[in-house]
């Protein structure tokens, strides 16, 4: 079951006798889902973070891909031209 700020501030208890302070029980209530709001958002941030270094990483490693590719074309093209030299 999912729980909201919502849901934490308007919790109602039975009233007992000899029960807890209700303005107390609100107060720590309001105190709860306050916190719980910003964990939330906090959450929310770091999802968003994460999905923009998965781009990151994904567009770097596309990149190194590339670079190695290069690269070992280069050092195919070098070795080919230093047969045709010593040829």
């Amino acid at each position: 079951m999912k729980i909201t700020p919502i849901d934490i501030t308007g919790h109602t208890f039975a009233v007992r006798m000899r029960g807890f302070d209700q303005e107390e029980v609100r107060s720590f209530l309001n105190l709860v889902s306050s916190e719980f709001e910003k964990l939330i958002s906090e959450h929310n941030a770091l999802k968003e973070a994460q999905a923009q270094l998965q781009t990151s990483v994904s567009d770097l490693k596309e990149r190194e891909r590339i670079l190695k590719e290069t690269l070992l074309t280069a050092q195919r093209l070098a070795d080919g031209m230093r047969e045709e030299a010593r040829k």
